[in-house]
């Protein structure tokens, strides 16, 4: 409990990243404070609060059209998502087993702020119709070829970009 109030009270986003992440561990309420379940029974579920809170910056990035901060941003709110550090790469695990909810919220926040240009359901798609297939692994040529189309969120252009798209597929279904 001690821990989720000071990082909610402190609010930078890796402050806010600690709190979720406390209380997706210890999703029992019983192990949170009285006080902040009473809290908690008042307002927004505090999951949700946080939630909210974690995309701020982003939402105001896309909102502005200030596309290069905003992936800069995105990939720092997956690369915490997934426990590490910005810096950090990910590793094909990591994208076949990010959570579908931050990733297509992630997803919508780029689409709907885009007009649909960007996104990562937009990356997929023209993925696919060069010929790649959703099945984890990387196709060089399809992938070189929709460079030209969609490249935002681009940080995540890796060989291992193949299992981000078999994952926001599944995430979609």
């Amino acid at each position: 409990s001690k821990i989720i109030e000071a990082a909610i009270e402190l609010g930078t986003p890796v402050a806010v990243d600690v709190a979720f992440r406390c209380l997706q561990m210890g999703s029992n309420l019983s192990r949170v404070s009285p006080a902040l379940q009473a809290q908690l029974q008042v307002t927004t579920p505090l999951q949700a609060q946080l939630q909210d809170k974690r995309y701020e910056k982003l939402d105001a990035l896309l909102k502005t059209g200030e596309w290069k901060a905003a992936d800069t941003e995105t990939y720092e709110l997956m690369i915490r998502t997934v426990g590490k550090e910005p810096g950090q790469g990910f590793t094909a695990e990591d994208l076949l087993t990010f959570p579908c909810e931050d990733l297509l919220r992630i997803d919508k926040l780029w689409v709907d702020h885009s007009n649909g240009r960007f996104g990562f359901s937009v990356q997929k798609e023209i993925y696919r119709n060069l010929g790649g297939k959703l099945d984890g692994k990387f196709d060089g040529d399809s992938f070189s070829k929709m460079i030209r189309e969609g490249h935002l969120p681009s940080d995540h252009r890796l060989p291992i970009v193949g299992n981000l798209f078999s994952r926001i597929q599944t995430c979609e279904l």
